[in-house]
């Protein structure tokens, strides 16, 4: 009968089941048909609505180093953002209630230093300030406060063993006030009374802790509205060297900064142990182009629009180009033009036989010049100084002016015209070397006469050239003579040279082929360097030394060089050295140096005179 009875209740129970179960067609009431799916279906543990708090927005470590704590209540999962290097966090991130421990080992520099600990839940975010003083110094629990516009009190706690006392420097004390203490109390806190900001700009003050020859300074900022970010200067000029740029930035929201793109090449964040988190350093490139630059760093809140904007300005790379720097003007004076290309304030300093000349024709970046005429005896030389009136950046324009019969410079004549303009100048010197070149000049005789000195080197380079008339005048050459080519049967033309300063020497290859001797230079006395004969293939006529009669001294090497080609009939005629007569000193070598030429040397008649070879034989 009991048996009966368990299996009835069994099977009532069963039908009441099958009832309730969707299966049947059935809906429960209860139980809605579309269930709404979570706000976040990539993290369904997040609530709608984030609760997030921290114990402590500030934590003070000793210098020895030690361990501090604060506690997280949070209805989700959180995470630690932690960008020092000193202060460590037992965890990085965690969920619901919790308590973070924060290290930090001992510290023995002269300045205090500072971390910030990022607590970060959905959308909600709040920071702790992490301080670890030096050592010997008073312990100020926070030492940065941010007051809200509307004012308030704050309370200043420290850790020393010393009597102490507040300081609030007078330009404060209109808006921070000591709050009165009740009496008889004891106690390591001051409070302070912040009063309401009523200007619409940001203020920031400090109060002082002091006691038996220790400090602390407590620096307090409040600002017009509930949310802000605020940079002590808000623009900095760098020079073209590049350097570094520190910037302080108050705020009381989560913030980041942004270096604009094209500005990371030539700015950088420094990163230092030794500065507040606060406090940002930023390296400047050293601009090498000639315009400035400009760039923007922005510090923005994460949570709001609210931003501070950073200019960084670096001048440019201060420049005085000139497109020539030096100039040579005849004696009789003449304008000179200067191209000039700059970025900065100049000032032109000259001498005082040279003026600037300002016309409305001419472009801004050149500048003219008059070189008065030189009514006196030799060249003068000048300087013209470009300078800028802020530095010592300088630039100099070199200017040569001849006499009326000094040519300044170096010459070169290629044609029959440069002859032509020479002779109509009335020159009769040359303060530079005279280049004689090219194929179309036959002769020289449209100098008439009148040049009687090349101070520097003369040089003959003209195939065309087949006469020395119109040199009758030459006297002196102060540097080198030098033939390389030429059709010269003779010296005739430089009867009158009587010194030669430099070195003579014949370097001919191809076109000396008729030349027999050296007369035409028998007022020639003294050769100071080296009297060489170099030839390839020419000089095939040349018989003797005949012309030189008058030659006393050569103050360098005697040196006569011919090809080492077998079949080369360069010097093929030379006999003797006939014409040497008054030659009584070599300084330096005297060297014949022939493979298969000089097949017609005999003898040394000639030399019968020498008395001195300095060097060898």
């Amino acid at each position: 009968m009991k048996r009966l009875l368990y299996l009835f209740v069994l099977l009532l129970s069963l039908s009441l089941w099958s009832c309730g179960s969707k299966d049947d067609g059935i809906d429960d009431p209860d139980v809605p048909e579309n269930p709404e799916q979570p706000e976040n279906p990539e993290n369904p543990d997040v609530s709608e609505y984030v609760e997030l708090y921290v114990s402590k927005d500030n934590l003070v470590i000793e210098a020895q180093g030690g361990e501090v704590s604060f506690d997280i209540e949070c209805n989700t999962k959180w995470s630690i953002e932690n960008e020092s290097g000193w202060c460590k966090t037992d965890v990085a991130s965690g969920e619901g209630d919790g308590t973070v421990k924060v290290t930090a080992e001992a510290y023995y520099e002269n300045a205090d230093r500072n971390a910030v600990l990022t607590v970060k839940a959905g959308d909600k975010t709040k920071t702790v300030q992490v301080t670890q003083k030096h050592e010997d110094a008073l312990i100020l629990s926070k030492d940065k406060f941010d007051v809200a516009q509307e004012g308030g009190t704050i309370s200043v706690e420290w850790q020393s063993n010393v009597d102490c006392r507040l300081t609030i420097p007078w330009k404060f004390d209109s808006w921070i006030k000591e709050a009165p203490k009740s009496k008889g109390m004891e106690t390591t806190t001051f409070d302070l009374v912040i009063s309401a900001n009523e200007a619409f700009e940001k203020r920031e003050g400090f109060v002082v802790v002091s006691g038996n020859g220790l400090k602390d300074t407590v620096h307090i900022y409040q600002v017009a509205n509930e949310r802000t970010l605020i940079l002590n200067q808000a623009s900095h000029d760098v020079p073209a060297e590049g350097g570094t740029v520190e910037v302080e930035l108050k705020s009381n929201v989560n913030y980041r900064m942004t270096i604009p793109t094209d500005a990371r090449k030539w700015i950088s964040q420094v990163t230092t142990r030794a500065l507040r988190v606060e406090r940002f350093v930023f390296r400047v490139a050293a601009n090498t182009s000639y315009d400035s630059r400009k760039a923007a760093i922005v510090f923005e809140d994460r949570n709001s629009d609210l931003s501070d904007t950073l200019y960084i300005c670096q001048k440019q790379t201060d420049a005085l180009l000139l497109g020539k720097k030096k100039f040579t003007v005849s004696g009789k004076g003449e304008n000179i033009e200067v191209g000039l290309k700059s970025n900065i304030d100049y000032e032109v300093i000259l001498p005082d036989w040279i003026s600037r000349l300002q016309t409305k024709a001419l472009v801004e970046e050149v500048l003219t010049f008059q070189v008065a005429k030189n009514d006196g005896q030799d060249v003068r030389k000048g300087e013209i100084v470009i300078k800028d009136k802020k530095s010592a950046l300088s630039e100099t324009i070199r200017v040569v002016q001849g006499t009326a019969e000094i040519y300044p410079g170096d010459l070169v004549f290629s044609s029959v015209d440069d002859v032509k303009a020479f002779a109509v100048a009335g020159y009769k010197k040359i303060a530079g070397s005279l280049t004689i070149t090219g194929s179309m000049l036959v002769n020289l005789t449209n100098l008439d006469n009148q040049l009687e000195e090349v101070r520097d080197s003369l040089i003959f380079d003209c195939s065309s050239l087949n006469s020395f008339d119109g040199l009758y005048g030459l006297k002196r050459i102060g540097g080198n003579l030098t033939i390389k080519e030429g059709r010269f049967t003779s010296f005739e033309g430089l009867n009158n040279l009587g010194y030669i300063g430099g070195s003579f020497r014949i370097t001919s290859s191809s076109s000396l082929e008729s030349l027999q001797n050296f007369s035409g230079l028998g007022s020639l006395t003294e050769i100071v360097g080296d009297f060489e004969i170099s030839s390839s293939s020419s000089l095939k006529s040349l018989e003797n030394f005949v012309g030189l009669d008058n030659l006393c001294r050569i103050g360098g090497s005697f040196r006569i060089t011919s090809s080492n080609d077998y079949y080369s009939s360069s010097l093929e005629s030379l006999q003797n050295f006939s014409g040497l007569g008054s030659l009584t000193e070599i300084v330096g070598d005297f060297e014949i140096s022939s493979s298969s030429s000089l097949k017609s040397l005999e003898n040394f008649v000639g030399l019968d005179n020498l008395c001195r070879i300095g060097g060898s034989f």
